[in-house]
Parts: C-alpha cells; sequence; structure tokens
C-alpha cells in the first residue's frame, strides 16, 4: 500500500500515513509514496481545530515533491514536481469552492466543516484511445481539476492534521462503481475540465414544409401539391456533446449515490449528433427508397411511382446522405438553440443511483456515466430507467419533450407538383449552417453546389435563390393560377454565425431583431449590457401563407401595388436594420420614409440610376465605402420592388380572369385563354429569376416580404451567445 508522506520546507516530516487499499492514493497514484511539501501557511494550520479555519478559495497550499502519473492503464494523468495541491476547510452554510463556475454548488450542512483537497494534471497527449477509469470523457493533452473531499462534525472537532491525514488515507476518486461503493456518507468527489460526454436519445421530428417555385422551370402544371406530414417522424441520434464541464460524486445516506454533470457558467455546448435515418442499401433499394421518400411526406402514390421507376444506387444513396447530413445539423442546431436558453440551469445531468438496488444494468449504466457516456440513461425516459436509478435533471429529457423542427425546402415542385418527380430529376442538398434540406432541380443545384463538399449548398446563394423563389411562389398563389395547398406555407429565413463575437457583431445580430419589432430599442440597450466573446448565432425565420401572399400585390382598392410602394418598404427594411448608432449610418441617408430630405434624395437616385449615383449623393458618402454600400442598396431594392411591381399586375389580371369565370384554375388548365394568360405571368417571373441579384444586407429579404404583407408574416428568431440568449416570436 502507497505511503503518504508531507515535509516542510525544510524537509522536516509534518505528516506520514499508510493509505487504505481502496483509497485513490493507493489505487491511481503510480510509485510507492505520495510525497509532498507543505506551504508555510499549510504547517503552521495543521495543529488547529477545523472549525476555526475560514480559509479563502485560494485554500492552503502544498506541492508534488517529485513529478509522477495518475491513473489506470490507458489513462495517464502527468503532474510535475512542484505541481500545486489546494487544501481547502470550509464552514457549515458556506459553498465548496471550485463548484460556483459549474453552478448549483456543494453547501457545507450545518454542524459540519467540509475539508477538501484538489490539484490539476494533464491527461497525456499520446493516451491510449482505450477508456480507462479516469477519464470521464476529458480530451487529451488538456488539464482537469480533481477534487476529494469529506465533511467532519465539528461536535468533536478533529485538527487539519487528522483531517487531512483521514482525508488522504480512505478518500476515493470516483472512478467506477467499486470506488463509489468505497465512499463514505457525505464524501464527495468531482472532476473539471474539457471533453465530450455522449448521450443518445429519439427524438420527435416536426416537418416543416417550404414548398416554392422556379422560374428556370416554367408553369405548366396546374395542381395542389400532395405532401402528408403524417404522424410525428422518431429519429434516434448518438450525440457528443463537447464543451467544459464538470462531473461531480456526493456520497448520500443510505446506499445512495448522486452523480451529475454540469455546464461552465457563461458556456455554451457545440452537438455533433449521428442520427438513425434510414436502413443500408443492403435491405434492399427499394425498400430504403420508400422509406427515405415516406420521411420526405410523400404521399403512397409518389412512393409507389418513385420506387417503380426506379433510381440508381447513386441518387438513393446521395437522397440518404443528404437526409442524414440535414437531419444531423437539424438536430445538433435546436440541441444548441434548447441548451443555451437554459443557459441558467448549469446543471445538465443528475442522477441518483441506490447501490443496493442495483442490477446488471444499473451498474453497467453507473460505470458508463463515469465514462462520460450517459447513452444507457439518456435513451431511455425518466419513467423506465434500469432499477435502483433516479432521474433528477436532464437538460436533453427537456427537449424530447417538445419536437424537433426540419425544414424541407423543395424548390420547383410547385412546377412538378410531385415531389417524386423533383426527387427523380432533381438533387438533393442541405444547408450546412441551419441543416435544412434542399430539394431542387439539377440545373439550379448546380449554382448552389460548393465544390469541395457536394451535398452542401452554398449559404449566400441559396439565401439569394429563397428571395427569388419566395417572391415567385408567392405570384402564383397570390393570383390563383397554382392553388399549391391551402395547408401549406411558404418561408424566407435569415442566418448568421460568428466564431469571434464582440460588442459591435452582437448590436448588428440585434438590429434585425429591433427592425422586425420583435424587440424594442430599449431591450436591445439592455441586452448589449453583457460581455461577449466566442460563438454567437442569429436565425430569423418568416412564414407566409395564402393570405399573406394576396396582400403582397393588390391594394385595398383592388389595384396593383406600383414600384414607388414597395421602394419605400424596402427602404424601410434598410433603415430597420441599420440603426443610427451603427458605424454605416450613412447608409440610412435615403431609406428614412417619413423623413422629407431622404424622399428626396432617394427621388434623384431613381432618377439618376445605379451608375450615376454619386453625381445625386452628398459629398461625403460621393466615393469609396460609402458609395459602393448605398449604390448596392439601391440595386437591390428597385430589383426587387421592380419584380413584385411587374408581377402585381399580372396577378390582379389572372384574379380578375379567374374571378370571371365559375372554375378553377385546375379545371382551366386546357383552356386558351388562361394558359395565355399563365404565361404572360410566367414571362413577368422569368424576368425576376433572370435580373441578377447581389448580396443583401443580413435579414432585409426576411423583413422587405414580411413589410409587403403588412407585417402579418408569422415571424421567429433566436440569437445564441455564449452568455444571455434571445428568443422572440410573433403569431
Amino acid at each position: 500500500m502507497a505511503k503518504i508522506k508531507i515535509s516542510d520546507s525544510l524537509g522536516l516530516e509534518i505528516l506520514s500515513a499508510t493509505a487504505g487499499p481502496g483509497s485513490g492514493i493507493s489505487k491511481y497514484f503510480t510509485g510507492d509514496t505520495a510525497a509532498f511539501i507543505a506551504s508555510s501557511e499549510l504547517a503552521l494550520a495543521l495543529t488547529k481545530p477545523v472549525q476555526t479555519l475560514t480559509g479563502g478559495p485560494m485554500g492552503l497550499g502544498m506541492n508534488f515533491a517529485a513529478g509522477g502519473s495518475f491513473g489506470t492503464s490507458g489513462v495517464d494523468w502527468k503532474f510535475q514536481a512542484g505541481a500545486r495541491v489546494t487544501v481547502n476547510a470550509t464552514q457549515a452554510g458556506k459553498k465548496v469552492p471550485g463548484d460556483q463556475v459549474f453552478g448549483n454548488p456543494l453547501v457545507v450542512p450545518a454542524n459540519q466543516t467540509f475539508v477538501g483537497v484538489s490539484f490539476s494534471p494533464s491527461l497525456a497527449a499520446a493516451v491510449s484511445t482505450s477508456v480507462g477509469d479516469l477519464q470521464f470523457g476529458f480530451s487529451a493533452g488538456g488539464s482537469v481539476e480533481f477534487v476529494a473531499g469529506r465533511g467532519f462534525d465539528i461536535t468533536t472537532p478533529p485538527t487539519l492534521k487528522n483531517a487531512l491525514a483521514d482525508l488522504l488515507k480512505t478518500s476515493v476518486v470516483p472512478g467506477n462503481v467499486l470506488d463509489v461503493r468505497q465512499m463514505r456518507d457525505g464524501d464527495y468527489g468531482s472532476v473539471s475540465g474539457a471533453g465530450t460526454l455522449s448521450v443518445s436519445a429519439s427524438f420527435d421530428i416536426a416537418k416543416m414544409f417550404n414548398p416554392l417555385a422556379l422560374a428556370t422551370v416554367p408553369l405548366k402544371q396546374i395542381g395542389t401539391v400532395k405532401l402528408d406530414a403524417g404522424a410525428s417522424l422518431t429519429v434516434g441520434a448518438s450525440i457528443g456533446i463537447r464543451g467544459k464541464y464538470q462531473v461531480r460524486v456526493r456520497k448520500l445516506a443510505g446506499e445512495k449515490v448522486q452523480l451529475g454533470f454540469y455546464k461552465m457558467a457563461g458556456s455554451q455546448f457545440q452537438f455533433d449528433v449521428n442520427a438513425s435515418v434510414g436502413a443500408s442499401l443492403t435491405v434492399g433499394k427499394k425498400e430504403l427508397l420508400a422509406q427515405l421518400m415516406g420521411m420526405l411526406g410523400a404521399p403512397k402514390a409518389d412512393i409507389t411511382e418513385l420506387v417503380d421507376a426506379g433510381l440508381s444506387d447513386d441518387q438513393i444513396d446521395d437522397l440518404k446522405k443528404a437526409i442524414e447530413a440535414s437531419m444531423n445539423r437539424s438536430i445538433a442546431v435546436s440541441l444548441a438553440g434548447s441548451f443555451a436558453v437554459a443557459k441558467d440551469k448549469t446543471q445538465v445531468f443528475e442522477y441518483e443511483f441506490e447501490l443496493d438496488r442495483l442490477g446488471a444494468d444499473g451498474v453497467d449504466a453507473l460505470n458508463r456515466a463515469l465514462q462520460a457516456d450517459l447513452s444507457p440513461l439518456t435513451s431511455r425516459d425518466s419513467t423506465s430507467l434500469p432499477q435502483g436509478i433516479r432521474m433528477l435533471t436532464s437538460e436533453l429529457d427537456e427537449v424530447r419533450k417538445k419536437s424537433i423542427v426540419w425544414k424541407l425546402n423543395f424548390l420547383g415542385i410547385v412546377n412538378v407538383l410531385r415531389l417524386s418527380e423533383l426527387v427523380r430529376t432533381g438533387k438533393s442538398m442541405f444547408n450546412a449552417e441551419t441543416g435544412e434540406l434542399v430539394i431542387t432541380d439539377t440545373v439550379t443545384a448546380k449554382t448552389l453546389e460548393v465544390t469541395t463538399f457536394p451535398l452542401a449548398a452554398d449559404t449566400k446563394k441559396l439565401h439569394k435563390l429563397l428571395l427569388r423563389s419566395l417572391v415567385i411562389t408567392a405570384a402564383y398563389r397570390a393570383s390563383g393560377t397554382q392553388p399549391v395547398a391551402r395547408e401549406l406555407s411558404g418561408s424566407m429565413s435569415y442566418f448568421e454565425q460568428t466564431g469571434n463575437a464582440n460588442r459591435a457583431t452582437i448590436s448588428n445580430f440585434l438590429d434585425n431583431f429591433t427592425g422586425s419589432a420583435l424587440i424594442s430599442q430599449a431591450e436591445q440597450v439592455a441586452f448589449l449590457s453583457a460581455t461577449f466573446s466566442g460563438r454567437a448565432s442569429v436565425f430569423l425565420d418568416a412564414e407566409f401563407s395564402d393570405a399573406n401572399f394576396a396582400a403582397m400585390f393588390i391594394d385595398p382598392a383592388g389595384n396593383p401595388f406600383r414600384q414607388e410602394h414597395f421602394d419605400t418598404i424596402g427602404r424601410a427594411a434598410v433603415a430597420a436594420i441599420v440603426q443610427d448608432t451603427d458605424d454605416n449610418n450613412f447608409r440610412r441617408l435615403p431609406m428614412l420614409v417619413g423623413d422629407r430630405k431622404s424622399n428626396t434624395l432617394w427621388k434623384s437616385m431613381t432618377d439618376a440610376g445605379p451608375a450615376s449615383l454619386q453625381t445625386v449623393l452628398p459629398t461625403s458618402v460621393r466615393s469609396g465605402i460609402p458609395l459602393q454600400l448605398l449604390t448596392h442598396d439601391y440595386i437591390v431594392i428597385r430589383w426587387w420592388s421592380k419584380a413584385m411591381s411587374d408581377v402585381a399586375t399580372e396577378v390582379l389580371k389572372m384574379r380578375d380572369f379567374l374571378n370571371a369565370s365559375t372554375k378553377t384554375a385546375e379545371e382551366l388548365k386546357d383552356d386558351a385563354d388562361f394558359i395565355r394568360r399563365r404565361d404572360k405571368l410566367n414571362d413577368a417571373l422569368e424576368d425576376v429569376a433572370s435580373n441578377s441579384l447581389p448580396d443583401f444586407l443580413d435579414a432585409w429579404g426576411v423583413l422587405a416580404m414580411d413589410g409587403a404583407c403588412n407585417g402579418s408574416a408569422i415571424l421567429r428568431g433566436i440569437l445564441v451567445t455564449t452568455g444571455p440568449v434571445l428568443v422572440k416570436s410573433r403569431p
């Protein structure tokens, strides 16, 4: 058994003991002797009763006399000679040092003093990939802090020397169930660092269909898109939760043990998701294809048609990979948002184990949990855990109680009406940032491809394409030409993220919330009072119904809106996003709709045209970046306002034609007059697609389309930072 030896700075031995057979020192320290050199403060305090010590968080120090290692085969925690060991004595009612940063700290019970020892070794960079008893999921090369502590009754108070000797001789580092069984009532052990927790769970997936039209495929088929959302889709997933966390074990009375996992305050987790979304190709491509199409919401007739027509193995494999990648990212984004919203709740997982009631599955669950694999626990709901285990807290369980939204963008389905046709002739991709699935025709897909990642869609290009497609879809549906399906909405979204957030970045993100009236200026100022760093992301989504689409083109008097009307909406969207306090607030000069000078300037700009804007702009913005940005904003607004006003005229003509008829568009699809009017609408919409559209400012497209329907769309937004989180919605 290992010896314990503490000497003072002169080499005089001041404490000597033999570690017990089940203690952490005997089991996990290498070598015959664990030797320490005490600081003068610790040496002087050894003779004092523990309840008289009032040391702060820094505690009393001692150092390792020689370097060494700590662990088992496959795990090798290294420490150097001179590495610090901290001894703390915490009195009744006080919080145990080191826990506060992870939240929900242990408070010392009445009539006790808690004595703890902590040190911080580093996990060797060349550590074996096999899991050892003391790895706890932490990353190789990083350092952790181990803490072992025990409560001592102050009615018969020991000296610090006796308490420390007792703790070092018999305290346990809880690496497995055998260690945990050795712990005394009230014993405590924790380890904190950066690594990965492994969990698994099943989620209910709510499919959000976004059926859009493309002008590159002129509308020929007239009818209703049939998409079957059906019952909620259940998907199982294995998940890696990466970040800074603490594993905490506390022995309670009655053979009970509490095991908890706590997130570092002010940090956010990242999620690596591997969802099981379909069988392998070995089950037969027809069975797999039917399963995948069912996931996408295809009705049985579509599935039968596509299975009978057949896709190549490569096409099916690409579809499966795109769905998997889309699902993985969608679940990861949803988890990140949910965990971020619960930022004040640093306890992520907490379970209570009754050691004398555990069966083989319970023992396995505890052992694996101590190795940061909580899958045997998280894969079950709280009512079906193994005997002797009770869930106290599970943030993952909170996510499972809600549906995860999986957005499916079917670009061109309004043109072909059948999902089977779109899949057969098109390509499946996904948005690597938001997780949205994109299925579109092959020609359009080529414009979206990322050469280094064939299944991923270029986010900026997709952003512009969605705005074009939404304008086209709105025109078809508002005109009555294409009924689509009244229960299906169309949507437009904006997403942006940064890995190095600061106040200016977050202020720009918040401008989108303020601009869409989801928050007030005062709320924006209050949010910005926090400190920001690290990762941050913003998401804004608008969902439009047929009633929203109809309101976009025809005024209350029954006339088509003119270009000036849409100019006003586009200008207001820029002014809403660019705040007066922003560095580039010069972009507001021609955008303030209620200001006479601003309106006059805009009129001068439209008279001059984009090539001659410098002749009418104020001197301070006639060159350089200000001129470039003002020209850019002008081109975007005028592209959109012309597109909306041009099609508004054709929308009204088609509505008048259908209103004068007793038949629906579907019943008139072979009528010569209907075909002629439909082709004119197609021609107007082809101009929407052919005219170049530059990148636009942040969520400008969302705000412009929402403004076009008088702000009546369903709007949702979430801003996630490592600090505060903002979640807002407008019904």
